[in-house]
């Protein structure tokens, strides 16, 4: 085996630590361009600026927020009695459909599995909503993880021989393809399910909270489906016994592998450098190749092999660099001569077009032979190209009207019995019956849409848009899951005007606003202040509207700009108050705002809060507070009493376990903390409930792991999230005149919950509203009625209990045979319910 350079992990996280202390600051006068790379490295960049631990290191989320959730679950039923009945009733609210849908995306699709015999099921490992599966091809799909804090996904393996055996790796390599530890959505290792996905267990590959592993791909042989091969940072791992047990068997990081098609034996992978040969199915390695190297820069590489000619081995390398031009190129390894040729390395196939700059094959990059044809090749990157000799000449695969793909291709593969191709774009599934000649978008009712920030009508019960993660802004109007495209690019903050629903504000990454005023049916650019010397804005720029004069607008830009003729001209503020995190008018008096940004001091990121009562003239620096949070800790969310908006409420990201919420009552001179009985979770969102004052301080706020609610009457916090997935929740939004609470979730679209009040009349419970795994308590006035609930396994404590009637359907389940646990009662709703 030819030597090679170690992962230098430590020096990674010391330039890791640097990098974010100058993060924010650096990357806001960064100029948006599609294929160069940075667009998902920034997007990292907003993800993990919230989500850091006390000494402004990366963590492992996953295993923290599993962590956390049973935490969690313990507040759903407190000992302490009180009001019990309502901990929330879920439901989605959409996209389930985008209109136009022919490239208006769904959400990122990072890998495909099949049925080894049903043609008409595929499963989907998604980057935020868990593990889908279709049992029609696509015409309407099911989640199969939401009972579980496992929503990152990078790998699914269906069992050939007992397809009801599922494997999923966990984590998104995806964000992790520079082959280090910026910004990695850490694994925690490989999970199997025996009754397809409806539970899962662990696997003997685990990966806990202190660790932090990038999962790159996970396959399993033709030959024996109980062997298992793991791709990852840490090396190859395989196993042999259908997970229970793994042995790693290449210790420098391997992004991807694949069996020669007619020996099950012979395994080969692939890291940034080398191309690695095993005659053994991964067991021991026997040799290695250096793939060129372009100006010394390593790179991401892809295997295809095709049936035809299975001595070939297409490897297709990226430079792993942001900054050049021309990517490392096609290569060719034939097996007979023991050789490996560059075949081609223009155009630059991993950019928006041939003159584009830089690279981003680090985050997306496929590869795919034709099994029938072996110099019929696909590959995915920003855009898909097709050469059909062998990777001499390529051209793009051409993008018309409703035949069409979305951008940004993740993973490239042919159904093993109908020859068809697809693709898993950061838009969702396309599927090609020709190779690549015409697509077909399959993931509608998929659900997975990221969302940054939504906003509600306060005059129609429906009307709600949202920004999504590579998919625009987009827009309900009415009582379904269909949703209108508005606005292109990466959809971010938006804003409807409480009084008036045709005014509209959404925007794009770093701060490029547009204004709606006939609600959403067109739009103007509003004036870009962005461009101005000096001026600073963030991936996720907020925007503030005054609820009482909707010509007056206000930008979270460095310095903060507002206007007050609707957008035409804006003015700056002082030059040292920012608004890039915070920007809030208060309801009641539009005098008093409240800005945050975060500044560098000492080579450390420093969060600042100010708050002015005299509409921007002076600003109070909240920050100098005693009782302030850690200087080092984002405000994620600022939210005010609508009827005295001196008294605000904020939420605070990271992982300081006893930092999370924290109340003024004075305007921010001082700051009492709310945190309570909350799990150790970033807390990504708050929002205050007008309630008139009874119950006093109705609050919510978006978690990674859910919604959480508390009042004065409460004391404390409940976990406000019954029948909702296990979703990281990034924006919350009341809707008054629906009398709904709707959350922008990062993963699974919008979902709404009626607001609390005490115990329901009636519950309808079913499959989608009960996880196993969790406990519940259900209680009504009057009657609960339970169907097609299966109950099983450990950790499944459900209770229900109602005024007069509990009605168990026929198809009722609740198996008590692996651990769980099930009670009904008949009794009064907010009491006890008995072991």
């Amino acid at each position: 085996m030819k030597a090679h350079t170690y992962f230098n992990y430590c020096l990674q996280i010391f330039i890791l630590v640097l990098f974010l202390g100058f993060a924010i600051d650096s990357f806001a006068q960064e100029t948006y361009k599609r294929g160069v790379g940075i667009t998902p490295q920034k997007r990292l960049e907003w993800y993990w600026q919230s989500r850091l631990d006390a000494n402004g290191e990366t963590v492992n989320a996953m295993a923290l927020n599993q962590k956390a959730l049973k935490v969690a679950q313990k507040m759903t039923m407190p000992a302490d009695g009180g009001e019990r009945g309502f901990s929330g009733n879920w439901t989605f609210a959409g996209p389930a459909t985008l209109l136009p849908n022919y490239y208006s995306g769904i959400g990122r699709v990072n890998r495909i599995a099949f049925h080894p015999t049903d043609t008409a099921i595929i499963y989907a490992a998604t980057a935020g909503g868990g593990l889908w599966m279709t049992p029609n091809h696509g015409t309407v799909w099911y989640p199969l993880s939401d009972h579980i804090s496992v929503n990152n996904l990078q790998g699914i393996v269906v069992n050939a021989i007992d397809p009801d055996i599922l494997y999923i790796l966990t984590g998104d390599g995806e964000t992790s393809g520079k082959g280090n530890l910026d910004f990695q959505k850490s694994s925690v290792g490989v999970l199997k399910s025996v009754d397809a996905g409806m539970t899962w267990s662990t696997t003997g590959l685990s990966w806990g909270e202190q660790e932090q592993v990038s999962g790159w791909d996970l396959i399993t042989s033709p030959d024996d489906p109980e062997l298992l091969i793991v791709c990852s940072s840490e090396g190859l791992f395989v196993s042999t016994s259908g997970g229970d047990e793994w042995e790693k068997t290449y210790t420098r990081g391997i992004y991807t592998a694949c069996f020669k098609p007619d020996d099950p034996n012979i395994l080969y992978a692939a890291g940034s450098e080398y191309l690695y040969f095993s005659t053994d199915a991964g067991g021991t390695w026997e040799d290695s190749i250096q793939v060129p190297l372009f100006e010394g820069n390593k790179g991401r590489m892809r295997l295809a092999i095709s049936a035809d000619n299975p001595d070939l081995i297409y490897v297709i390398a990226g430079p792993g660099s942001d900054t050049f031009a021309t990517f490392r190129g096609l290569f060719v390894y034939d097996v007979q001569n023991d050789t490996l040729i560059q075949v081609s390395n223009s155009p630059n196939l991993t950019v928006l077009d041939e003159t584009g700059e830089g690279d981003q094959s680090w985050y997306d990059l496929a590869l795919v032979a034709d099994p029938e044809e072996a110099n019929r090749i696909m590959m995915g990157a920003v855009h898909m190209h097709r050469s059909i000799d062998g990777g001499m000449t390529w051209f793009e695969i051409p993008k018309n009207g409703s035949n069409t793909y979305h951008d940004d291709v993740h993973f490239l593969i042919v159904h093993p019995i109908t020859g068809s191709l697809y693709a898993g774009t950061d838009g969702g599934i396309y599927y090609s019956p020709d190779f690549g000649d015409h697509w077909t978008y399959i993931s509608e009712f998929m659900s997975v849409t990221q969302y940054y920030r939504i906003a509600v009508s306060q005059q129609d019960p429906y009307i709600t848009i949202g920004g999504m993660q590579d998919n625009g802004t987009n827009m309900k109007t009415a009582n379904h899951t269909e949703f209108t495209k508005i606005y292109n690019k990466d959809g971010m903050d938006c804003a409807i005007h409480p009084l008036d629903d045709d005014l509209m504000i959404y925007s794009s990454q770093d701060g490029e606003f547009a204004i709606s005023f006939n609600g959403g049916t067109s739009e103007d650019s509003l004036i870009n202040v962005k461009s101005l010397p000096g001026v600073k804005s963030s991936w996720v720029t907020p925007v503030a509207w005054d609820p009482n004069n909707a010509d007056k607008i206000w930008v979270g830009y460095r310095p903060i700009y507002y206007s007050t003729d609707m957008g035409q001209t804006f003015n700056p503020i002082a030059d040292t108050i920012g608004g890039r995190m915070i920007m809030h008018v208060g309801t009641n008096n539009s005098n008093r705002i409240y800005a945050s940004d975060v500044y560098q001091v000492n080579g450390n990121n420093s969060v600042r809060l100010w708050s002015s009562d005299d509409g921007g003239e002076y600003w109070y620096p909240c920050h100098d507070a005693y009782t302030f949070p850690d200087s080092n800790l984002l405000i994620t969310g600022l939210t005010t009493n609508p009827d005295n908006s001196a008294q605000v409420w904020i939420s605070v990201g990271g992982w300081n376990a006893d930092q999370k919420v924290y109340r003024s009552l004075d305007g921010g001179v001082t700051w009492s903390n709310m945190t309570g009985n909350l799990p150790n979770t970033p807390v990504n969102a708050i929002i205050y409930h007008d309630t008139d004052g009874s119950p006093g301080d109705a609050v919510y706020i978006g978690t990674d792991i859910g919604v959480f609610y508390r009042n004065n009457d409460l004391g404390n916090w409940k976990f406000f999230s019954n029948s909702l997935p296990r979703v990281e929740v990034s924006d919350l939004e009341i809707s008054y005149v629906a009398g709904k609470l709707r959350i922008g979730t990062y993963g699974r679209g919008i979902w709404q919950s009626d607001l609390f009040s005490g115990c329901q009349g009636q519950l309808s419970l079913n499959e989608f509203n009960q996880f196993t795994g969790f406990s519940y308590e259900f209680q009504a006035n009057q009657q609960i009625q339970a169907q097609g609930v299966i109950i099983d396994g450990e950790g499944s404590e459900v209770r229900y209990r109602a005024g007069n009637l509990i009605l168990l359907k026929q198809d009722f389940r609740a198996l008590t045979s692996k651990g769980a646990f099930f009670k009904a009662s008949i009794g009064p709703c907010g009491a006890v319910i008995d072991e």
